[in-house]
Parts: C-alpha cells; sequence; structure tokens
C-alpha cells in the first residue's frame, strides 16, 4: 500500500522509523555534482584529464626508436620498460605502470618489424645496388612525378611511382616468396594506367629506400610491366567513378579541379605540383589519403 508524503524539514532529523534517516537533512551549497543547476547557468569546467598523455608519449618514442635506431634499441627500450613497470607494480605507481607496460608491448611489436626490416633479403641486395625481378601487388595509384625540360626536351610527368607489397624477389638466381613494402620509379608509358590491386612483374636495379620507415627497398625500372593479374570487377568499377569524378571537376579551375578528386576519393593524379607542395608544407597530406573513416565520413555526409 501506498503512504501519504511527508514533509523533508532541512537541518531535522527525520521521524523516529527505523527505515528513516536518523540525521539532519544537510542543505545543498550550490550547484555541483548530483544537483541540478539553475536555468541557464553555465556548465563548469573541470581541469583536462591528461593521465594518457606519458603513455601516448611513449608509444611515439619506441615507434620512432624502432624505425630510426634498429630492433636494437627497440629491445633495449623494452626491457627498460618492463623494469620499470615491475617495479611501479610494486610501488603501486599506476601512472608509471601504464607507461613501462606501453613501452615494453610496444617494443616487441615495432622491434620485430625492425628486425625483418633490417634482415629482409632485398635489404642487402639494394646496398649493392643488384638488379632483381619482382611480383608486386599495387598498393596505390601510380603518381606522376614532374620534372623540368633540359636539352630542348620539354618538361612534364614522364616518370610514375608506385608503392607496392612485394609477393616474389629474384636475385643473381635466388628466389624468396617474401613480403614488405616496396617504391617501384619507372617510366609513365606502361604504368600510369594500373590500378591498385593488380599483380604485375618488372625488372630494374635496387637501391636502398632511404626513408624512416618500412620500406624495404626502391627499384629503378626502366620498361613496361608484365601484368600478371587483370583488375576485378570492383576495381573497374572503382576506376569509372574516379574517372567520372575527374570528369564532372574538369569544368573548374585547373587547381581545384586536381584537388577535389583528392580529396573525395583519394586521386591525387591531377593534382598539381604547387597545390602538392602546399598541402605537404602545411601538413594536410592526409586529408587526400582514402580511409574507411574518409568513405565513412564522406556516406554520412551525402545522405540527406
Amino acid at each position: 500500500m501506498a503512504r501519504g508524503e511527508r514533509a523533508l524539514h532541512r537541518c531535522r532529523a527525520a521521524a523516529g522509523d527505523p527505515r528513516h534517516r536518523g540525521g539532519p537533512v544537510r542543505g545543498a551549497r550550490g550547484p555541483g555534482p548530483g544537483v541540478n543547476r539553475p536555468p541557464g547557468a553555465a556548465t563548469p569546467r573541470g581541469a583536462a584529464d591528461l593521465r594518457l598523455v606519458p603513455s601516448a608519449l611513449a608509444a611515439w618514442g619506441v615507434a620512432l626508436v624502432g624505425l630510426l635506431l634498429g630492433w636494437a634499441a627497440a629491445a633495449v627500450v623494452g626491457v627498460a620498460g618492463l623494469l620499470a613497470a615491475a617495479w611501479a607494480a610494486r610501488a603501486r605507481a599506476h601512472g608509471l605502470l601504464a607507461c613501462g607496460g606501453v613501452a615494453a608491448a610496444l617494443s616487441i611489436v615495432v622491434g620485430a618489424h625492425a628486425w625483418q626490416l633490417a634482415h629482409h633479403p632485398a635489404r642487402a641486395a639494394a646496398d649493392r645496388g643488384a638488379a632483381a625481378t619482382v611480383d608486386v601487388i599495387l598498393r596505390d595509384d601510380p603518381r606522376p612525378v614532374a620534372s623540368a625540360g633540359y636539352g630542348g626536351r620539354p618538361g612534364g610527368a614522364r616518370r610514375v611511382v608506385v608503392r607496392a607489397q612485394l609477393a616474389r624477389l629474384d636475385v643473381a638466381g635466388n628466389s624468396w616468396r617474401v613480403g614488405g613494402r616496396i617504391v617501384l620509379v619507372g617510366p609513365a608509358d606502361g604504368w600510369a594506367g594500373l590500378l591498385p590491386g593488380q599483380r604485375v612483374r618488372a625488372e630494374g636495379l635496387l637501391a636502398p629506400a632511404g626513408r624512416s620507415d618500412l620500406t624495404v627497398a626502391l627499384l629503378r625500372v626502366r620498361t613496361a610491366p608484365n601484368v600478371l593479374d587483370e583488375p576485378t570487377a570492383v576495381q573497374r568499377a572503382a576506376e569509372r567513378a574516379r574517372s567520372g569524378l575527374r570528369e564532372a571537376s574538369a569544368a573548374l579551375a585547373p587547381a581545384p579541379a586536381g584537388l577535389l578528386p583528392g580529396l573525395v576519393v583519394g586521386d591525387t593524379s591531377r593534382m598539381l605540383p604547387g597545390v602538392r607542395a602546399d598541402f605537404r608544407a602545411a601538413g594536410l597530406t592526409h586529408l587526400t589519403a582514402v580511409s574507411g573513416a574518409t568513405i565513412r565520413h564522406t556516406v554520412l555526409c551525402s545522405q540527406p
């Protein structure tokens, strides 16, 4: 049975029922957690929560050490992080425990990749400048490289840069079925029309990548590739969509006409060198990179 409501008196004890509060009810001093704010009152701003910043800095530091100094340095940082985490666990220093744990865990991943990079067969062959035949899977569109004219020859994009995934490597009669990132530089004729996901075979001279990332080597190619796989139906459909966007943006001025496909679908084949340099100087090249988040945001924004 429901009972009638009783008045609640501030600063006085409640009735003698054992279910009721025995002490006085204190009045709230003002708005705060669990108390409704008056209409129109500003939301109080507390201090920023920076507890994850040291762990994030430790993660970035381990990644940079592994990429720039190699797997041995990453192993040393990992051991130091493990010792720090063990001491922090006994001392109940939660911040140091998180930093040490992140450094130790990430050093295993970064160190393993750095070790594979240092012992990759293409790495030693690239240091010698050896000739090689590779089977690769394209990871990106061939990007034209603009060059200035010389000797009476007009300038233009005569060569392209292709980022690919290595599938097979043949050097001096030895063959390896290995992975790894590789960059190919070749003539525009025969390479410019290739699509991401295609498998091709190329011959050229290996050279050090000269990049502080996971690229194993650079291959300088002088001839057209031998296409091993034709584009799939999905790749052809994607290329039709991109070509349609390029045709639609052709009505704009040259600079925005080349920039629009890059921002929407990551197609930077017609981006002017000046615009590309401006994006690189401003640190905004990620805006022209296609990712799942970019596609998702594009689809959501296009909904009515």
